[in-house]
């Protein structure tokens, strides 16, 4: 079981939007949480929680809380992010608001960071589904002589002989008695599918099913081969499962796999123009070379039968049998495989004085969810602290597989209209006449994709620049054997490294950023960034991060990253973690070198010299605010807060005496007093 959050839109001020390109509009700023089975000796949990963050290269892992709890112990249900000084932890809630440890029965997910922000996120199952089927029927219907087609093709079946509706894998189902009884479809247009195709099914099989009984076949595929006419089918072929076609020569193409285990098992197959591929509970089982895929039939579909539903019969339960016009990708299949697939929508983000911003999101059909599961994501409005509402519309069809924003009403009347062309968002149009616009083209000397903002809410030579883009950096992760590689641009779109340099108005480079090419042995571990100001650093993964000397250069842009040449300084700082970005020594120009500890946040606590002479130190409060900071002179500082993390008092003017904070001749007590929250003159954060 995997939990998504996806599509967050992160919006600015909504009665002032300093960029013109509004809120999640041009960047994709997706955000994944995956529940995933543990694998690592001596998890207590069943689940792992991976966050996905597009600003960042790698993903994070935030492990349950085991602190105290014996091998084999309960689970808490409460996963830290002990890597990061960003979260403190992930849990899981009922519609009661008690805490769970089950994900799947939770109503809401929490992440809370340490300055006290709550990000509450509703959970959805997406399990089963896949967009935009051309037949789907649930068999949920419960009783009477039909089934229903919830694609929305009317694609309705018609009982034969009187299957028994039962409870199935999720919800109905129909159980089929293997001698006479099936489900006629006839032969409606839409399903006439030639090539790409998907067939998938909730197959329960009893052990006396025949050797060529079928779970949905077009036409008529005898198990042994030997047809006079063409068909496409998902059936049984002896002791395996098969999906393929026979073609008007009798020439049969399919995949086939060995049926195993008994109970509940999703099947599914696919044709994607190259291979018929077959999954068993989401994992591909099989791959078949076919230059022919799903051909044309002059026949009936059915269920449980041969499409003339005169033999192949079934003898068994099916439940949530579906047929796309496409072959789905591996992730949709693991989807469509996955009873329970929860996705979180966020919902509100509490800052630690109450004050709220809450999303609403528009209401679908059941049948409109079966087309297009995504459209969950959609926003309707975003609603500040202070009930100023932004609405947000969406155009009736997607744009490069996303469902794309085509205007945004803001709270103080004026509106932003969102125009698309060739896939891409081409201009941003306002209430007042004027328009920003966006210009998509390659750049042969750097070899990259550029994109060209005008951008009329900025000032000066930032109104027009130029970026220039490489290809997503795409981490690859493996699921467990035997599932195979998972391409992590399909579970969130990282756009870690994708922006290789910016250029404003003026033509001048504000930012560069260079990667390392993977050499089939090695990985980028290197990175030459320019962020302006005329300085150079390079990044050295998990070891340090040095500037560049005067008098670097940058060559052949085709070059990459061996573009630069130049000598790096020798003052450093050493990373040991890029995650957390946990300095553990630091070198400066004369040579000191300072050494650091931190805490379980990866805050830090104390810094040192060399010669383990203590210099500074650092105290935190539960939002990791600062309560005491002591420099290298015992000169103190002392903040005190409220229970929302509120600064009430600073002391300065202290110094260590002999372990005593003691107040110095120059001692101050500075203060601070709020309005209470919901005055309009108290500012929301």
């Amino acid at each position: 079981m995997k939990l998504f959050v996806e599509r967050i839109h992160r919006y600015r001020d909504m009665t002032q939007v300093p960029s013109s390109f509004g809120p999640g509009v041009f960047c994709n700023y997706d955000v994944a949480v995956l529940f995933e089975p543990a694998s690592m000796p001596g998890m207590y949990s069943p689940y792992t929680v991976e966050l996905f963050d597009p600003r960042d290269i790698d993903p994070k892992f935030l492990p349950e809380q085991t602190t105290g709890i014996p091998p084999g112990g309960t689970p808490t249900g409460v996963y830290l992010d002990v890597n990061s000084n960003r979260l403190n932890n992930l849990q899981c809630y009922d519609a009661n608001g008690n805490l769970v440890i089950d994900p799947t029965t939770a109503a809401t997910a929490v992440l809370t960071n340490w300055p006290g922000n709550k990000y509450t996120f509703g959970m959805i199952n997406l399990g089963g589904y896949a967009s935009n089927p051309t037949a789907l029927w649930h068999f949920d219907d419960g009783s009477g002589t039909s089934a229903a087609d919830s694609s929305g093709n009317g694609n309705v079946g018609t009982l034969q002989n009187s299957p028994t509706w039962i409870t199935g894998q999720v919800n109905g189902a129909l159980q089929f008695n293997g001698t006479n009884q099936y489900v006629s479809i006839g032969n409606p247009a839409d399903l006439n599918i030639q090539g790409n195709i998907t067939l998938a099914g909730w197959v329960n099989l009893q052990s006396s099913s025949g050797m060529g009984a079928a779970i949905i076949s077009h036409g008529t595929c005898n198990a042994d081969g030997m047809n006079t006419s063409p068909s496409v089918f998902l059936q049984m072929m002896g002791g395996d499962m098969a999906v393929g076609c026979v073609d008007a020569t009798n020439t049969m193409y399919l995949a086939g796999s060995m049926v195993s285990g008994s109970g509940w098992t999703h099947w599914a197959g696919t044709y994607d123009g190259t291979n018929w591929n077959l999954y068993m509970n989401g994992q591909l089982m099989t791959s078949t070379a076919s230059t022919v895929g799903a051909v044309s039939v002059n026949d009936n579909w059915s269920i449980a039968a041969d499409g003339g539903g005169t033999q192949n019969f079934f003898n068994g339960s099916l439940d949530e049998v579906h047929v796309f016009n496409r072959a789905l990708s591996p992730l949709e299949i693991s989807v469509l495989a996955s009873p329970t697939y929860l996705a979180s929508r966020l919902q509100s983000i509490t800052d630690r004085n109450g004050y709220q911003v809450t999303i609403t999101r528009p209401t679908f059909t059941m049948q409109q969810i079966n087309q297009a599961p995504d459209l969950q994501f959609q926003i309707d409005t975003v609603t500040d602290p202070y009930g100023r509402v932004a609405t947000f519309h969406y155009l009736p069809t997607q744009v490069s597989g996303r469902w794309v924003v085509s205007e945004i009403d803001f709270p103080n009347g004026h509106k932003a209209l969102y125009a698309y062309a060739n896939g891409w968002l081409s201009t941003v149009t306002f209430d007042d006449g004027t328009q920003s616009t966006l210009t998509y083209g390659t750049d042969s000397t750097s070899q990259t994709s550029s994109v060209q903002f005008h951008d009329v809410a900025a000032d000066g030579i930032h109104r027009n620049k130029t970026v220039y883009l490489t290809n997503n950096m795409v981490h690859m992760y493996y699921s467990g054997s035997p599932e195979p590689v998972v391409n992590q641009e399909q579970v969130a779109n990282q756009a870690s490294l994708m922006v290789r340099m910016v250029a404003n108005g003026a033509g001048e480079v504000t930012f560069l950023g260079l990667c390392s090419p993977y050499t089939g042995t090695t990985f980028p571990n290197l990175y030459n960034i320019y962020e302006g100001a005329g300085r150079m650093k390079q990044i050295q993964y998990h070891t340090a991060a040095p500037f560049f000397l005067d008098g670097w250069t940058v060559g052949d842009p085709t070059q990459g990253f061996n573009a630069v040449t130049g000598t790096l300084e020798t003052t450093s700082a050493a990373i040991s973690d890029a995650t957390t970005g946990e300095f553990p020594y630091f070198t400066d120009p004369a040579g000191h070198q300072f050494n650091y500890t931190y805490d379980p946040a990866a805050y830090p606590t104390q810094k040192t010299s060399n010669d383990n002479t203590l210099v500074e130190t650092w105290a935190y409060n539960g939002f990791k605010q600062v309560t005491r900071h002591q420099d290298r002179n015992l000169n103190v500082t002392l903040n005190t807060y409220d229970a929302q993390g509120n600064l009430l008092s600073r002391e300065v003017g202290v110094k260590n005496v002999g372990g005593v904070d003691t107040p110095q001749p120059e001692y101050g007590n500075y203060q601070w007093t709020y309005y209470p929250t919901g005055d309009p003159r108290a500012s929301a954060h």
